[in-house]
C-alpha cells in the first residue's frame, strides 16, 4: 500500500505499521522491502504529519547495515535486490513519452480522494488523449495499446470522450528571474519556472501537452511538474530554443548560489536541478550509443554544451565547481564526486591528470564525507606533490585519520576557522573552552549564518559542561527569536535539557522538531533515485537515535514521578539494535553516547556497569578506526567510574597498548590482570611441567574446581589468557612450547569454547604440523584439533573443513609415494624393502569415523564437495575407500547438487582418464546400492543423458567454418532429442544455476554460518525455449534458454572444447571471498561483492556457463579504432630511433584518446 496507494492512504497505514513494529521483530528480508516502501512514501508525501510517522517507523526499524538487507545468500545473484531506477523515457520518443505521462495521470486519478481536485487531473488527461487522435500518431497508439497497464487503460477510458472545459487563470507568472530569489516556497518556485518554460515550447503538439499539465497547478499537487520540468528543458535543447536554455541556465545558477547562502525549501529546489541535470546527462548518454544523422548530432552537441555550462560553472572566489559545492553542502557526496571527476579534473588525451588545486581540495572533502580515508590521503598526497599544502588541506587529512589534536593548531591560524575550531574542541572533549570560544566568537561575528552555527555548538558545549542555567537561557533566546536549531548535536542537547527539567511537553516538541528536520533532509535524498538507502544512512542513524531517546525516556520513566527502573531488558534491546548497524566508530559512537547519557539520567551509580560497557564498546571501535587518542579518552572515563568488575577495561587497555606498538606493556598489563583476578590458575600454569602438556588441561580444571570458580569466571580467564597468548605469539615473547602449554592449559576450562578450539588448532597447524608434515603424530593431533572445532560449532566451517581434507589427503599421498620408493641399499648389505606404514590407514580410519559416526555433520562435508570429487584419483586405496563412502552418502542426501558437480567425472574418457572413469562409476554404484528405491539410478541415467545432449549441442557445427551464426527460433525442431527427453514426466533435472547447484551451501547471517532449510525448493527444467543463438567464435558456442518449473527462464551457454574445471574452482574461491566480505563491516558498508555465476563442466572439455546479462567484451572499452597491424608495422620500421618513436607514440596517443573513463561514464 505504501508503494501503490495515495498519500491519504499512507496516513491510515502508517500508524498500524508503527504499532506492529512496537510489538514484533521484523526479519531482514521484510525490513528491506519495508524501508524502501517508506522511503518511496516519503518521496511523494507533502504532509508534515505523514513525514513524522515515516520517520517514527524508520527509527523503530533502526539503522540496519545496508550490507545486511537486500542480500539473502552468498553467491545467490537472484537475491541481490536491484535498486537501480528504471530506464528513463525522453520527450523525443513519443511512444515512450505518452506511455509515461498517461501512466502518471492514471496514478493521480486513482490516488486522488478529493473530488474537488479530480477535475484538474481529468482535464489534463482529456487534453493529452485528444492529442492522440491525430492520424500521424497511429503507430504511437498501437504501441500504447500494447504496453499500457490494464488498470491505466481502464482509468483513462472515460476521458477519451469527455468534454471538460476549464480556463487557466491566475497563473503564477513572474518576469523576475531567477525565480528562486522571488519565491517563498518550493512549489511556488517550481510552478513559476514550469509555466514560464512550457509556454515557450515551439513544437505545437508538445507545447499543448506541456500546457495541459498546467491545469494540475490548481490541485496543489506538484509531483507531475517534478517529472515534466526536465522534459520541457530537454525539448528546449532539442529544438534549440535559446529562450528556454538561457532561462534554465540562469535558474540553475540562481538556485545553486542561493543554496550556498540559505537553507530550507531551497534544498529541494537544488535537488530538482540535480535531477534535471542527471536526466539530461542520461539523454546524452543514451543518444551517444546510437548512430544518427547530422541533425541529431547537432542536438547532442547542444546538450553537451549545456551540461558543460551548468556543471562547469565555477564558484566565485574559490575556483571550485558551483554544483559540486552545493552537492557537498547537502551531503550528496556520490553526485559531487561524479561531477568533480567528469568536469572538474581535466585529463589530457594521453591520460595524464592536469593538477587543479581547488578540485583536489574538493576531492579531499568529498572523500571525507564518504568515509574513504585512502581517498582523502591520496588527494592530499597529490596536492603535496605539486605544491605546499595549506592549513585547510592538512586539516582534512588529519580529520580523516582522526588526529584532531594535530588539527587544532591549524584551525587557529589566521584567518581563524571559528566554527571548525569550536567543533574540533568538542571532539577533543574540551567543552569548557568550546563554550567560551563560541560565545566570544558569536559576539563579534556579523554573519548571521555563522553566528547561528556557533550558537548551536555553544548549546552542545553547555550541555556537556552540565551548565543547565546557561543552556536554558540560550534555548529560551533561540525560541524567542524563532531561530531554528540546525546542528544535530544541539538538537540532542536541547532534548536532554527537556529531560533534565522534567518537562515532558518540551521534550516531545524538541523530539518532533529534530525528527522533522531530519525528514526534510531525507526527503531531498529520496529524490536521488538509485541506492537511496545507503545515501540516506546518516539520517536513518539519527532517526534510530531519536527513537532510542524517546523509548528510553519512557521505559526508564525519566519524567515525574521519578521511579528507579531495572534497565537490563532495555539494554538487551539496544544491543540487538546496534548489532544490526554498520559496525564502525562514526556510526555507533553517537548511539553509544546517547545510551550512556540516558543511563546517567536514570541512575548513574546503579547503571555504572552498563555505562562502562558502552564506553568500552566506544573505545573498541575508536581503536579499530585508529583514533587512538579518542580510544584512550574512553578508557580513562571508564576507569573513573570505579566499576567493581574491571576485567573488560583491563583487556581493552592491553589491546590499546598493543596497537600503539607498546607490546611489552600490553603483555605485562594482561599478566597483572590475570594475577589479580585468577591468582590460583596463574600459579598452577607457572608450575605446570612442559614435559606433560597433555596433563595441563586436567591441572587447570582441578585448580578451577578447588578455587570454586563459576562458569563465567572460567570463561573470563580463557578469554583473557587467549588474548595474552595471542599477543605473546605475535610479538615472539615466548617460545612455541610455552605457548602450546598455555593453549593446553586453557583447554581444561574451555571445553565448549569454539574460539579457543579454533585458536589452538590454528596455532598447532602453523607451529608444529607445517614444520613437519610427514610426522603422523603431528597430522593426527592437527586433525583432532580441527575436528574439535567442528564439533563445537560452524563459525569457522569454511576454513576448517577444507583444511582438514588437505592435511589428510596430502599426508596420505606423501606416505604412499614413500612406500612405493625402494629404500637405499647400505654398503655391503642387501636391499630390503621397507614395510608399508599403517599411519596413513589409521588417519583415513579417523576421518571415516568422523563422517560415519556423525561426529562432523555430513552437511559440513558437503560444503567441500568440489574438493572431495577432485581427489578421486588419490593413489592410496584406503583414502579412496573413505572418499567413496563420503561421496556416496552425499549423493543420496543432496542428489541434484552433487550430480551437477560430479557429472564431469562420471563422463570422463575411459581411454585417457581411465582411473577417474572407473572410480566415479564405482562410487555411483555404491550410492545406488545403499538406497532401496531406483530413484537415484534413474536420476544418474537422466543426468548423464542430458549432459550428453548438451555436449552434442555444443559440438554441432563447431568444426564447420561456414555454419550459420546469429539468432534462430527452431531449437526444438532442430534438436528434437531435447524435446523428446523432457516429454517424460519422470525426468527431473534441476536448473544448473549457481543458486540451484549450491542452494544448500552456507550463507552468512550475524557472523555465523547458517544451516540449509529442509524444504525442497528445487526448480526443475521443463524444456528448452525455441529461440537460441549461435556465437561467431571458433567453437560456435550456443546460447540456450531453459524453462524452469517455476515459469522463470534461465539462460546458459553450451560450450565445446574449453577446460572449465579450473573456471569452476576459481568461482568456488570467489564465493568463499564473498562470505568473508559479508563478515566484514567495512566491506558491507562499501557493498563489496564479487558477481559469481555457474560453471558446470560436463566432461574433460566442454560444459555449461551461466549467462550474466548486460555485459560486453573487455576489448570494447579498451580497444583502439585504428588499424593495429599498420601501427605495429610502422613502429617496427623506426626501431632504434628514440626521437622518431617518441613522435610516433605521441601521434598515436592523440589519435586514440582515453576510452575507459568515457565508457565508465556511459554505463554509470
Amino acid at each position: 500500500m505504501l508503494m501503490e496507494e495515495s498519500p491519504e492512504v499512507h496516513n491510515e497505514v502508517l500508524p498500524k505499521i508503527v504499532a506492529l513494529l512496537e510489538t514484533s521483530e521484523v526479519p531482514f528480508n521484510i525490513c528491506d522491502e519495508l524501508i524502501h516502501a517508506l522511503l518511496h512514501a516519503l518521496k511523494i508525501s507533502m504532509n508534515r504529519e505523514t513525514r513524522l510517522l515515516i520517520g517514527n517507523c524508520i527509527g523503530k526499524i533502526g539503522a540496519i547495515d545496508p550490507g545486511k538487507i537486500g542480500v539473502a545468500a552468498v553467491g545467490d545473484n537472484t537475491k541481490i535486490v536491484d535498486r537501480r531506477p528504471v530506464p528513463l523515457k525522453f520527450v523525443d520518443d513519443l511512444s515512450d513519452f505518452f506511455e509515461e505521462i498517461l501512466e502518471f495521470c492514471a496514478k493521480l486519478l486513482i490516488e486522488c480522494a478529493d473530488a474537488s481536485k479530480v477535475d484538474f487531473f481529468a482535464m489534463t488527461t482529456q487534453l493529452i488523449l485528444k492529442e492522440l487522435c491525430s492520424p500521424d500518431l497511429d503507430l504511437v497508439k498501437e504501441s500504447l495499446e500494447k504496453n499500457l497497464k490494464e488498470e491505466t487503460k481502464h482509468e483513462i477510458e472515460p476521458y477519451k470522450t469527455s468534454r471538460f472545459k476549464f480556463n487557466l487563470k491566475d497563473k503564477p507568472i513572474s518576469s523576475l528571474q531567477p525565480y528562486a530569489e522571488h519565491s517563498r516556497r518550493y512549489d511556488e518556485w517550481l510552478w513559476k519556472w514550469y509555466f514560464a518554460a512550457s509556454d515557450k515550447i515551439r513544437d505545437c503538439r508538445l507545447g499543448r501537452i506541456f500546457i495541459a499539465f498546467q491545469h494540475i497547478y490548481y490541485s496543489d499537487d506538484y509531483r507531475i511538474v517534478q517529472l515534466m520540468l526536465p522534459q520541457v528543458v530537454l525539448q528546449g535543447l532539442i529544438e534549440n530554443n535559446t529562450s528556454i536554455i538561457n532561462e534554465a541556465c540562469a535558474e540553475i545558477f540562481g538556485v545553486f548560489k542561493k543554496s550556498l547562502s540559505s537553507d530550507g525549501w531551497i534544498r529541494l529546489a537544488a535537488q530538482t536541478c540535480f535531477q534535471m541535470i542527471e536526466i539530461i546527462e542520461k539523454f546524452e548518454v543514451s543518444r551517444s550509443m546510437k548512430t544518427f544523422g547530422r541533425t541529431k548530432n547537432d542536438e547532442r552537441d547542444r546538450v553537451q554544451s549545456f551540461l558543460k555550462k551548468v556543471v562547469g560553472e565555477l564558484r566565485e572566489g574559490t575556483g571550485e565547481l558551483l554544483c559540486v559545492a552545493v552537492a557537498e553542502k547537502y551531503n550528496f557526496a556520490c553526485r559531487a564526486l561524479l561531477w568533480l571527476e567528469q568536469y572538474g579534473i581535466k585529463v589530457a588525451q594521453s591520460g595524464k591528470v592536469e593538477f587543479n588545486r581547488a578540485a583536489m581540495y574538493a576531492l579531499e572533502r568529498i572523500y571525507l564525507q564518504l568515509g574513504d580515508t585512502d581517498g582523502v590521503l591520496g588527494a592530499y598526497e597529490t596536492i603535496q606533490n605539486h605544491i605546499t599544502a595549506s592549513p585547510q588541506e592538512r586539516v582534512v587529512a588529519f580529520e580523516a585519520t582522526g588526529d584532531h589534536t594535530e588539527a587544532l593548531p591549524l584551525y587557529q591560524q589566521k584567518p581563524v576557522q571559528k566554527v571548525a575550531l569550536v567543533k574540533c574542541l568538542l571532539r577533543l572533549n574540551q567543552p569548557l573552552i568550546a563554550y567560551n570560544l563560541a560565545g566570544s566568537f558569536a559576539k563579534e561575528e556579523e554573519d548571521e549564518k555563522i553566528k547561528y552555527k556557533l550558537r548551536d555548538y555553544q548549546i552542545e558545549a553547555a550541555y556537556r559542561r552540565e551548565e543547565w542555567q546557561n543552556l536554558d537561557e540560550i534555548l529560551k533566546d533561540t525560541n524567542e527569536k524563532s531561530n531554528q536549531i540546525s546542528s544535530w548535536g544541539a538538537h540532542v542537547a536541547s532534548i536532554f535539557a527537556g529531560i533534565h527539567n522534567k518537562s515532558k511537553d518540551v521534550f516531545i516538541k524538541r523530539i518532533k522538531d529534530a525528527r522533522m528536520q531530519l525528514m526534510d533532509s531525507l526527503k531531498a535524498v529520496t529524490m536521488e533515485g538509485a541506492d537511496t538507502y545507503s545515501q540516506a544512512y546518516r539520517y536513518i542513524q539519527r532517526l534510530h537515535i531519536l527513537y532510542e531517546i524517546e523509548d528510553g525516556a519512557q521505559s526508564m520513566k525519566l519524567f515525574n514521578p521519578p521511579v528507579i527502573q531495572n534497565c537490563d531488558k532495555l539494554v538487551e534491546k539496544w544491543d540487538a539494535r546496534s548489532a544490526n548497524a554498520i559496525q564502525c566508530s562514526s556510526i555507533l559512537e553517537p548511539i553509544y553516547w546517547v545510551r550512556r547519557e540516558l543511563l546517567r539520567f536514570a541512575d548513574p551509580e546503579k547503571n555504572k556497569d552498563k555505562i562502562s560497557h558502552y564506553l568500552i564498546e566506544s573505545c573498541k571501535f575508536s581503536r579499530h578506526a585508529n583514533h587512538l587518542s579518542t580510544s584512550w579518552a574512553h578508557l580513562i572515563h571508564a576507569r573513573s567510574l570505579g566499576v567493581e568488575k574491571d576485567l573488560e577495561i583491563d583487556m581493552e587497555e592491553a589491546r590499546y597498548f598493543f596497537q600503539r606498538g607498546q607490546k611489552g606493556e600490553a603483555i605485562c598489563s594482561l599478566q597483572k590482570t590475570l594475577e589479580k583476578n585468577f591468582p590460583q590458575l596463574v600459579h598452577k600454569l607457572k608450575r605446570c611441567p612442559k614435559e606433560k602438556v597433555s596433563d595441563a588441561g586436567k591441572v587447570a580444571k582441578d585448580a578451577a574446581d578447588g578455587a570454586k570458580l563459576s562458569f563465567n569466571q572460567r570463561k573470563d580467564f580463557v578469554k583473557t589468557q587467549l588474548l595474552l597468548t595471542d599477543f605473546m605469539e605475535k610479538s615472539s615473547a615466548s617460545n612455541i612450547t610455552d605457548i602450546y602449554l598455555q593453549y593446553a592449559f586453557m583447554s581444561g576450562l574451555a571445553e565448549n569454547d569454539e574460539n579457543h578450539a579454533y585458536s589452538l588448532a590454528l596455532f598447532y597447524d602453523n607451529a608444529y604440523y607445517s614444520r613437519n608434515m610427514e610426522d603422523s603424530e603431528n597430522v593426527t593431533t592437527c586433525l583432532k584439533l580441527y575436528a574439535r572445532v567442528l564439533h563445537l560449532g560452524r563459525r569457522y566451517l569454511l576454513h576448517v573443513m577444507p583444511r582438514m581434507l588437505t592435511v589428510w589427503l596430502d599426508f596420505a599421498a606423501v606416505m604412499h609415494e614413500k612406500a612405493q620408493k625402494p629404500p637405499a641399499a647400505k654398503k655391503g648389505k642387501k636391499m630390503v624393502p621397507a614395510p608399508l606404514s599403517h599411519d596413513s590407514q589409521k588417519i583415513s580410519d579417523f576421518m571415516r569415523a568422523q563422517f560415519r559416526d556423525h561426529r562432523i555433520s555430513k552437511y559440513f562435508w558437503f560444503t567441500a564437495f568440489p574438493q572431495l570429487i577432485s581427489r578421486l584419483c588419490h593413489p592410496d586405496q584406503n583414502v579412496f575407500k573413505a572418499l567413496e563412502e563420503v561421496i556416496a552418502d552425499l549423493l543420496i542426501l543432496y542428489p541434484h547438487e552433487c550430480l551437477w558437480q560430479a557429472i564431469a567425472s562420471y563422463r570422463a574418457d575411459p581411454q585417457t582418464d581411465h582411473l577417474r572413469y572407473e572410480r566415479t562409476r564405482q562410487i555411483f554404484r555404491t550410492a545406488t546400492g545403499k538406497t532401496t528405491s531406483s530413484e537415484l539410478t534413474v536420476l544418474i541415467k537422466n543426468y548423464n543423458t542430458f549432459a550428453g545432449l548438451l555436449i552434442e549441442l555444443a559440438e554441432d557445427g563447431a568444426d564447420d567454418r561456414g555454419a550459420p551464426i546469429g539468432f534462430f527460433e527452431d531449437f526444438n525442431r532442430k534438436f528434437h532429442k531435447f524435446k523428446d527427453f523432457f516429454k517424460n514426466s519422470n525426468v527431473k533435472i534441476s536448473i544448473p544455476f549457481i543458486t540451484m547447484v549450491e542452494k544448500k551451501m552456507p550463507n552468512f547471517l550475524a557472523s555465523q554460518i547458517s544451516l540449509p532449510s529442509n524444504d525442497d525448493s528445487t526448480i526443475y527444467i521443463t524444456g528448452i525455449e525455441d529461440k537460441y543463438k549461435v556465437f561467431g567464435s571458433m567453437e560456435k558456442p550456443k546460447l540456450i534458454t531453459m524453462i524452469g518449473s517455476n515459469g522463470v527462464k534461465y539462460q546458459m551457454i553450451a560450450k565445446k572444447g574449453d577446460e572449465l574445471r579450473k573456471d569452476a574452482r576459481v568461482l568456488d574461491f570467489c564465493r568463499m571471498v564473498n562470505t568473508l566480505l559479508l563478515r566484514d563491516s567495512e566491506a558491507r558498508r562499501r557493498q563489496l561483492h564479487i558477481r559469481t555465476y555457474s560453471v558446470i563442466p560436463l566432461q574433460a572439455r566442454g560444459g555449461l556457463i551461466e549467462v550474466v546479462s548486460n555485459l560486453i567484451h573487455l576489448r570494447v572499452p579498451f580497444a583502439s579504432t585504428t588499424n593495429e597491424s599498420e601501427t605495429t608495422r610502422r613502429w617496427n620500421q623506426i626501431k632504434g630511433d628514440k626521437a622518431k618513436r617518441r613522435k610516433f607514440f605521441d601521434e598515436c596517443v592523440e589519435k586514440n584518446p582515453v576510452k575507459m573513463a568515457e565508457y565508465l561514464r556511459l554505463v554509470n
